[in-house]
């Protein structure tokens, strides 16, 4: 009876496996390239992933997406498994060569705890496989939260294509001004200003995206003048750096070791903390130096008091 070779079970091949460490694993390959997009690595993190897992787990990933490797036990002379990077490289081409908003799904879907835990973990990979950078985990994280404000993108639009009434805007409900002016996909016109803090409100309440206050469609784009587009940049900006009180730094169902795990990021990222190391450093050396001095004192004086003691013969020794 023919047995998987990945399994180990009775009864089928690595072909039709259906172990559930296939899907847990391939999802961990996901994730992996969307982590590759977002921090711009153009595949080498992936490919470093891929490379640390086991032959026979890609094997049975493989076998689902038709990626096989052939003939494994080919060596060149130089002792570069050919089959073996073709076999990488056909997981690197399915893996990447998705549409990015796939990507951004996948990291929009993890809570701001998840991300700071797995900011720590890649930061840690790039240690383990010697990988010289100066990003932070913190700095990572910051990359992987750069999408979150429910992927809506700027684009710029004549001033030309303005029309000369410009509409009132319903939500300050004043005429809008040039300087001002943004519009949405649903033609509806709003003062940047307004629409900015009306998305700030829905990002703050942890909403999945963001409607038109009036047809609420779906806010994707936002057209701005070239005059508005650093105002709004910087908004955005501003709204992607909030720290939202009123979320939890781990969902209900992270394990506890998450939650663990989590509170040293806030002393080790904290941005002043090597000066914060070095001045804990030179308190405790200080206590120890006190402390040893302290000792060497109250010794020398007891021995000094007794020499005095055994010396003088109307001194009453108890």
């Amino acid at each position: 009876m023919p047995s998987c070779s990945f399994c180990h079970e009775p009864g089928h091949r690595i072909q039709n496996c259906n172990s559930s460490l296939i899907d847990m694993f391939e999802n961990c390959i996901r994730y992996s390239a969307a982590y590759d997009y977002y921090l711009g690595l153009e595949s080498t993190y992936l490919q470093m992933y891929l490379v640390s897992l086991n032959t026979n787990l890609l094997r049975a990933i493989g076998y689902t997406h038709n990626i096989i490797l052939k003939k494994p036990s080919l060596v060149q002379q130089d002792n570069t498994r050919i089959p073996y990077n073709i076999f990488i490289k056909q997981f690197l081409i399915h893996y990447l060569n998705v549409p990015c908003s796939r990507h951004i799904e996948l990291i929009n879907s993890l809570s701001h705890g998840k991300i700071a835990i797995y900011s720590q973990h890649i930061h840690e990979f790039f240690l383990r496989n010697h990988i010289r950078t100066n990003w932070t985990p913190s700095t990572i994280a910051t990359m992987l939260l750069s999408t979150r404000i429910f992927s809506i993108e700027l684009k710029i639009i004549k001033e030309s294509d303005i029309s000369y009434q410009l509409d009132e805007c319903v939500i300050c409900i004043e005429k809008i001004s040039r300087d001002k002016y943004c519009k949405l996909l649903c033609n509806h016109s709003f003062c940047s200003s307004c629409i900015f803090q009306y998305i700030e409100t829905l990002y703050m309440s942890n909403r999945e995206d963001a409607a038109c206050p009036l047809c609420r469609n779906t806010i994707t784009d936002i057209m701005i003048t070239q005059a508005n587009y650093r105002s709004c940049l910087h908004s955005i900006t501003k709204i992607k750096n909030i720290y939202k009180m009123n979320t939890h730094l781990y969902d209900d169902d992270d394990s506890f070791e998450l939650r663990i795990s989590y509170f040293p990021i806030f002393i080790t990222e904290h941005p002043q903390f090597i000066q914060m190391k070095y001045a804990f450093c030179v308190v405790v050396r200080m206590f120890v130096i006190f402390t040893y001095f302290e000792c060497m004192f109250r010794i020398i004086l007891y021995f000094f008091k007794n020499a005095s003691s055994s010396h003088n013969p109307n001194m009453l020794q108890i």
